[in-house]
Parts: C-alpha cells; sequence; structure tokens
C-alpha cells in the first residue's frame, strides 16, 4: 500500500532530523531554537497575565500553563511538520487581546456572589 504524497512521511522527517545533526549548521540552530524558546516563554507569560488579570488573577497559574503547553506544542508541530525549512511559530498577540477583553466581559457579566468554580 502507497502512502499519498500529502501524508506525513516519518521516515522523511527522520532522516531530515538525523542530516540536521551531521550539518554545520547544528550549533546556529540550537542557538537560534534556544533564543526562540526563551522569547516565547516570556511571551506566553505575559499574555496569560493579560487574559487572567483582574477577577480572574487567582487563575494566572493555569493560564500560564496553558499558554506554555499550547507554545510547546504548536511550535513542534509546526517545527517536524512544516514544508519550508526553518518555519517557526509564535504566540499572536491580536488574538490574546481580543481573548483578554472577552474574559473581561464575562467576568463583569457574572453575578458578584458566583463562586470561584462559576468563574
Amino acid at each position: 500500500m502507497e502512502i499519498p504524497r500529502n501524508q506525513i512521511s516519518y521516515k522523511k522527517i527522520v532522516s531530515e532530523i538525523a542530516g540536521d545533526f551531521k550539518s554545520a549548521r547544528l550549533v546556529p540552530g540550537i542557538t537560534l531554537g534556544l533564543v526562540i524558546g526563551l522569547l516565547e516563554v516570556i511571551v506566553a507569560v505575559s499574555f496569560a497575565a493579560l487574559i487572567y488579570s483582574g477577577d480572574l488573577s487567582s487563575f494566572v497559574g493555569l493560564g500560564i500553563g496553558f499558554a506554555l503547553i499550547g507554545a510547546i506544542i504548536t511550535g513542534v508541530i509546526v517545527t517536524l511538520v512544516s514544508s519550508q525549512p526553518g518555519t517557526i511559530s509564535g504566540i499572536q498577540d491580536a488574538p490574546t487581546a481580543i481573548l483578554a477583553l472577552m474574559s473581561a466581559a464575562i467576568v463583569a457579566s457574572m453575578p458578584v456572589d458566583a463562586s470561584g468554580v462559576e468563574t
């Protein structure tokens, strides 16, 4: 049975990764990956703090975890299956601002006596 061209070929991904470890671009690639990873952590934490501000500040720890896990998962998937070499992914600021406004509006519409579970 032949694999269709549009499906992911794991053998191809593994051979590309193995070839990259033998490449002269290994050290610059790792350095760039570490810098981008550090920036993504900073951006994820700041965006989560923006979304979970005000009455939702007690949930900021969970929000940071959600943002970091989401950034890691999307980063790994984009890196491994992208057809363009050197493609990276990152958290966008426009959806974050919209989510922050939506969460503030939802909390404002909740009753004053709502518990943390209802919030």
